[in-house]
């Protein structure tokens, strides 16, 4: 491998090498000067984050030399980059500027290009000869030495493209399309893979705006963006931009405004090197007399190259405008026709066959199949149209069919023929076909188109007042009885319906019929102290206050003094309390204690002494006959305090006994007062007292401070259950019997039951008239209804011509259906089996396309067919065509036609323009000379990579194929030896001393090139 500083010298004299090809035609003209435009900035790709740049990037290229790339093991490439470094000045390295922008970073590139189709390639032309150069092998073919790659740009400020994904490497394959002028030098060149949607479109028209986008590798670099100024936009096929200052390179392609497409190839660049004796330091800047602007090659030029013969590029891609279905007769022009199935013939979009259901009646392809076959005036052809007695129509299947008749008339036969051939109104068809008015239990009459009531049979009523289902009511029931809602619903009773009035069957449990009245019901309560068990059996006890419990009167308190000692409430309370007997409680008898006479008073036992006795001391009875020692008595032992009793004791002293206060009673509270005594005050109303065990009551004390035990009230609040009590268990809530009418949900398509569970339901009624032709709906407030379901499939009649649908009516239909596929080349036939079927027509003329140039006649696959006739002279110099008018024709071929070969290997066969084949022979390069077909070489010239080369002079192959000289030698007489080159002058020439003779032999001969230095010159 050569020397790191030898390679970046070769990359960088490549740009000069360039340079020097350069006309002196791009300065000025003499006497005017023209101040060079200021060169713009670059930047690197990743810098530039807009979204339209980074996807022109996509398409942009790098062309490497193979040695650049060394494939990976993972299907990758390695990219082997030289540092960005100036030529060496007469073998001396120069250093780089300090201002110098990317100074840090490395090459490997050696011109720019642009994907303008999925696989070809615009570049400039002088590519090809670099590729020659520097990689020293062929540009394209099996022999390529060249690789185009995608993605050579940098990822961040620091990290080079070292390695490229092997999808992003392509070999050019054959060069397509390659020009040779000065000023228009480009090449198109096919790759050997497509490289799927990165392509941008060729932009034919001039570039336009102040700026335009520059992506490219100037000098080999990573990808660099700039957007120098449009300077000359007058040419036809080329226009000039500003420099940047770091250069665009050869092969940049060259963006318009914000859009994505390519306005041009850039084939040539003014900025080199600048490493003259002066500077002390090398940087890329426009060079004097080179000129000061880059060329730039249109696309519109490209264009025309890009696609073979025949066909044209529409953005990115080649199609046949003749017979593209998107681009027919010119670009982005669809054919896009409604209701049809479009193709692109002769450059026109033409109806290939209708969708079904349409034609193409007025014979226009602009606007496709414009009539629906499916219309009254276009019913399964042009033209048809439906005209059906009494109807409005509609056209279905290709067939004229009813879509409504006119009021008072309706298609009662089924058959669209005749249109609607029944008049309504009737009591046989009275709404509707078949509609008979035959209404239950009722004489009736049509009117309106409605079955109407006229009378009911006796006993039935027409209670919904709809007509349709008669007089659908039975009177004498309890629901309707003397006549419709005369409903019997009376009070807490069962009823009947007897002789059209509404009679109690049984009353309620609790309750009777006390007046009689059998409108009121069950009107009486039997647990009021009026009815007690039976109608007027009144609770009237004895110095008792009374309440009725299950049909029984109890007591629920007693007057004061009074009690019910003997537990029996019909007797009231018997037993008159403050007797010695029952004093203050039922049984509290008053013992007599000796020479005592007992008595009550207040509720509490009292004695006297008997006449001659007295109580002189604290034990019961009178023990003293006569009278108490004085000393001693009550009176004298008296203490003042109401709740102590005041006696004498044996030794006739004063005691002072405390008084129980204790009346016995749960619902008063005993107390003593000093002043006054016992009290028994009244606990609040309604406090737990005594229970009586029975389950069926409340045990509380009463307003008046007796303990009462009224019943309890067993109420759920449920109408679907029975509330009874039991005096072991209590309340109990039993679901009545399941079915038991409830509480109306206000639905009429509901029922109100009660369920088994004692809750009141309300379950969806049925509604069904066993007729598949009408939906079975219910309203709310109005209760079933079947409208007709119109349209509908209904039971197949097992005819496969026949569609099977539901009529206004409600009623199933048998309608024909019509076979017609609107195609011309075929037969329209139905089996009642197999249905419809479109035998084709082989052979059958069909609808002229209008062209002279084909025949129609319908094919054996039912399709009319243009097949083009065939024009045919026999002479291959003459172009066998054909006009759509006037037939075929048969012009002369252009004279770079290829004719038929006359047998010899080593003639050109070519048509001359005037229809004849000639035959030239065959030119070989250099001292070559044809031999069976084959341009052999002859002494001095060699064979080399297939190419007659002579080694005494070729650079690449001197003295042998593959001996290259170094970039500062020429090749003579089969030796490298120092001395100009053909792309060097001799002042540029490291072995080539300024101011030797051959450098002032070459500025005496007045050699005018760019490169000679003024430093030689002086």
């Amino acid at each position: 491998m050569p020397s790191l500083r030898v390679m970046s010298c070769a990359a960088a004299l490549l740009l000069c090498s360039n340079a020097a090809a350069q006309p002196s035609s791009s300065r000025p003209p003499r006497g005017v000067p023209k101040p060079a435009p200021a060169p713009v900035a670059s930047q690197d790709l990743f810098e530039v984050l807009d979204g339209t740049t980074q996807q022109d990037a996509r398409s942009v290229v790098a062309l490497l030399c193979t040695n650049r790339l060394s494939p990976k093991a993972d299907g990758t490439f390695e990219v082997n980059t030289v540092p960005f470094v100036p030529p060496p000045k007469q073998g001396v390295p120069q250093n780089v500027c300090a201002t110098q922008p990317f100074r840090t970073q490395s090459i490997a590139a050696f011109c720019s290009g642009v994907l303008v189709t999925p696989n070809r390639v615009a570049t400039s032309a002088a590519c090809l000869s670099r590729a020659k150069q520097f990689c020293g092998g062929d540009f394209a073919g099996a022999q390529s030495s060249v690789r185009v790659v995608f993605g050579f740009a940098m990822t961040d400020a620091a990290t080079l493209p070292s390695s490229l994904p092997g999808a992003d490497v392509f070999v050019p394959q054959r060069i397509v399309k390659q020009t040779t002028g000065l000023k228009n030098n480009w090449v198109l060149v096919e790759l050997n893979r497509s490289a799927d949607s990165r392509a941008v479109p060729l932009r034919l028209e001039k570039a336009s705006g102040g700026t335009v986008r520059v992506i490219g590798s100037p000098h080999g670099l990573p990808a660099k963006v700039s957007q120098p100024r449009l300077m000359d936009n007058s040419a036809a096929a080329t226009f000039t931009v500003a420099p940047s200052a770091v250069g665009q390179g050869l092969g940049t392609p060259v963006f318009s405004g914000g859009t994505s497409a390519v306005v041009g190839v850039m084939v040539d660049d003014p900025v080199f090197w600048n490493c003259s004796a002066s500077n002390a330091c090398c940087q890329t800047a426009p060079i004097p007399g080179r000129g000061t602007t880059a060329t730039v090659v249109r696309s519109s030029a490209i264009a025309q190259a890009v696609c073979a013969p025949g066909s044209t590029l529409c953005g990115t891609e080649c199609v046949t405008t003749t017979s593209d279905l998107n681009h027919c007769g010119r670009c982005g022009n669809a054919c896009n026709l409604p209701n049809a199935t479009a193709t692109c013939a002769r450059g026109g979009c033409r109806i290939a066959a209708c969708a079904p259901g349409w034609a193409d009646c007025d014979r226009v392809a602009a606007n496709g199949c414009e009539r629906q076959l499916n219309t009254t005036s276009d019913c399964s052809g042009c033209g048809q149209a439906c005209n059906l007695p009494n109807s409005e129509e509609l056209c279905a299947a290709g067939t004229c069919q009813v879509a409504a008749c006119e009021p008072g008339y309706a298609n009662c036969d089924g058959s669209p023929s005749n249109g609607c051939e029944t008049r309504l109104g009737t009591t046989s068809n009275c709404s509707a076909c078949g509609a008979v008015c035959n209404l239950p239990r009722a004489a009736e009459v049509c009117v309106d188109g409605a079955c109407q009531v006229i009378s009911c049979e006796a006993g039935f009523a027409n209670c919904d007042a709809v007509a349709s289902n008669g007089c659908e009511v039975q009177l004498g029931t309890t629901a309707n009885c003397g006549a419709c809602g005369d409903a019997c619903e009376l009070d807490h009773a069962s009823e009947v319906c007897s002789a059209k009035k509404c009679k109690i069957s049984t009353c309620e449990a609790g309750y009777a019929d006390c007046d009689h009245v059998a409108a009121n019901g069950c009107e009486a309560q039997l647990n009021t102290l009026t009815h007690c068990g039976a109608c007027g059996q009144a609770c009237n006890l004895a110095h008792a206050s009374e309440t009725c419990a299950l049909g029984i009167c109890q007591v629920l308190e007693c007057e004061p003094g009074y009690a019910n000692c003997d537990g029996v409430a019909s007797n009231g309370c018997e037993t008159q309390l403050g007797t010695t007997a029952n004093c203050g409680a039922c049984g509290a008898s008053c013992g007599a204690a000796p020479n005592t006479i007992p008595f009550c008073s207040g509720g509490v036992c009292q004695s006297t002494c008997k006449a001659g006795f007295a109580d002189c001391n604290t034990s019961p009875g009178c023990e003293t006959a006569g009278s108490c020692a004085p000393a001693c008595s009550p009176s004298i032992c008296d203490d003042g305090n109401a709740c102590t009793t005041d006696s004498c004791d044996a030794q006739g002293q004063c005691v002072h006994t405390a008084v129980s206060c204790n009346d016995n009673n749960p619902c008063t509270t005993d107390a003593c007062n000093t002043a006054t005594g016992c009290t028994f005050t009244s606990k609040p109303q309604g406090t737990a007292c005594t229970d009586d065990g029975n389950a069926c009551t409340s045990d509380v004390c009463s307003a008046n401070g007796q303990c009462s035990h009224p019943p309890v009230i067993c109420n759920d609040n449920n109408e679907c259950t029975s509330d009874t009590c039991n005096s072991s268990t209590g309340c109990s809530f039993q679901p009545r019997t399941s079915g038991s009418a409830c509480t109306d949900d206000g639905s009429l398509c509901t029922t109100d039951v009660c369920n088994s569970a004692g809750q009141c339901t309300h379950p969806n009624i049925t509604c069904n008239d066993s007729n598949e032709c009408t939906s079975d709906t219910c309203n709310p407030s109005s209760g079933c209804s079947f409208p007709p379901r119109t349209g509908s499939t209904c039971t197949d009649d097992g005819s496969a011509c026949t569609t099977d649908v539901c009529n206004s009516s409600g009623q199933c239909t048998h309608p024909a259906i019509i076979c017609n596929d609107s195609n011309e080349c075929t037969s329209d036939t139905c089996n009642a089996s197999s249905g419809c079927s479109f035998p084709p027509l082989t052979g059958s003329g069909c609808t002229d396309d209008g062209s002279a140039c084909t025949a129609d006649v319908c094919n054996s696959a039912g399709q009319c067919t243009h097949p083009a006739i065939t024009c045919n002279d026999g002479n291959p110099c003459t172009a066998d065509t054909c006009n759509p008018a006037s037939g075929c024709s048969f012009p002369n071929e252009p004279s770079d036609v290829t004719c038929p070969d006359e047998g010899n290997s080593c003639t050109l066969d070519f048509c001359d323009g005037a229809g004849v084949c000639r035959h030239h022979q065959k030119v070989c390069s250099g001292n070559a000379t044809c031999v069976n077909g084959t341009c052999t070489c002859s002494s001095p010239n060699e064979t080399c990579g297939g190419v007659c080369t002579n080694t005494d002079t070729d650079r690449n192959n001197c003295g042998a194929c593959g001996v290259t000289c170094s970039f500062d030698r020429f090749c003579s007489n089969g030796a490298c030896i120092c001395g100009p080159l053909p792309f060097l002058n001799a002042c540029d020439s490291p072995c080539t001393p300024c101011g030797s003779p051959a450098q002032l032999e070459e500025k005496a001969r007045g050699v005018a090139r760019p490169l000679i230095c003024e430093a030689c010159a002086q």
